[in-house]
């Protein structure tokens, strides 16, 4: 009767196995589960290490931006300082030739009256410049 059933069986499709090689076979189905259960366990492992790291690096990125924004802010306001300070400096140093300018032509003013009342000096009293000039005095 076991003949026939496998027979049976046999013929149906179904491959007949020993109970030894189905002891060995759950062994290793057993085996591949345990496998595949420890294969998943290290890739939510490595995917948590993973998801870590890649928190971390947006971190390390956002505190790397706001730390290059803040020295671009201050770069932008040493730039603002420096232009105010330079056209302070600019409307001082026009100012100094405007006034330079001014002493300049008074001093001239001031020659040119000074050698027309020597020649005024010297027309009424007959005396040379020489006499009453800076030098001598």
């Amino acid at each position: 009767e076991l003949v026939m059933q496998r027979e049976k069986q046999i013929k149906k499709g179904i491959e007949v196995v020993s109970s030894a090689e189905l002891s060995h076979l759950r062994r290793e189905l057993t085996a591949l589960r345990q496998e595949k259960d420890r294969l998943r366990a290290e890739l939510a492992t490595k995917a948590a290490v993973e998801r870590d790291r890649a928190v971390e690096l947006r971190k390390m990125k956002q505190e790397h931006e706001r730390k290059l924004k803040m020295v671009r802010l201050e770069a932008r306001r040493e730039e603002v300082r420096e232009n105010h300070e330079l056209s302070h400096l600019q409307k001082t140093i026009m100012a100094k030739d405007k006034e330079l300018r001014e002493r300049q032509q008074t001093i001239h003013k001031l020659e040119c009256e000074k050698l027309y009342l020597g020649e005024e000096i010297y027309r009424i009293t007959g005396v040379e410049e020489a006499f009453w000039s800076d030098h001598t005095l």
